[in-house]
């Protein structure tokens, strides 16, 4: 049972189940159907069979010319009642040329914030790798530094070694030995079989 050429629109009651909350609140906005206290889906739709059955049984009892349709019946330019019209583009619906200014409004708003959160994820996403491979630089460098710090440190330890095997080696030679003593000075000792020489001055 269609209400076409009602104050409906293009209200169906055959198809009354298949709308939505959305869909049936714009119904019952255009045509000023009382929903006080409605807010389930079954409720829009007993207010909005309840008009259409009050409605038809008006249309009913009144007869119609053969010329046509009496003046009063046709919609006047301003009769926010014929708003619901059948949708003018394809993918539209008859919900979204319902919506309200404010509901639009909203709706532009709803988007907005969540491209904003997404770019901000995304933002957050980068600066996350970005610290990440900081981190792993950082690392990287101080394993390097400590690396070199060590074939330094083995380099001079090796230098050390060198240069007391070569004082060593330089006073066995001599038949001497180095020693060193408790502050760290150098000591030479001499063998005892060997007799130093002195060299006399002239006394004249």
């Amino acid at each position: 049972m269609s209400l076409a050429g009602s104050q409906a629109g293009d209200l169906d009651l055959a198809l009354l189940e298949t709308y939505t909350v959305k869909q049936l609140k714009g119904f019952c906005r255009v045509t000023r159907v009382p929903t006080q206290g409605a807010s389930r889906k079954e409720d829009f739709q007993g207010a909005l069979r309840a008009w259409a059955e009050a409605h038809l049984e008006e249309d009913d009892e009144e007869e119609e010319p053969e010329n046509g349709p009496s003046e009063d019946l046709l919609p006047s330019v301003g009769d926010v009642t014929t708003a619901i019209v059948p949708p003018s583009r394809p993918g539209s619906s008859v919900s979204e040329q319902s919506l309200t200014a404010e509901e639009r409004r909203e709706e532009r708003e709803f988007q907005l914030q969540m491209a904003k959160l997404k770019i901000e994820a995304q933002q957050e996403e980068r600066r996350a790798e970005r610290e990440a491979k900081e981190a792993e630089r950082d690392e990287a460098a101080a394993e390097r530094a400590f690396a070199e710090n060590k074939l330094l440190l083995a380099h001079e330890l090796s230098l050390k070694e060198l240069e007391i095997k070569a004082r060593q080696s330089e006073s066995s030679s001599n038949g001497g030995s180095i020693q060193t003593g408790p502050a760290g000075e150098q000591k030479v000792r001499i063998p005892k079989n060997v007799v130093p020489s002195f060299v006399v001055g002239d006394d004249r």
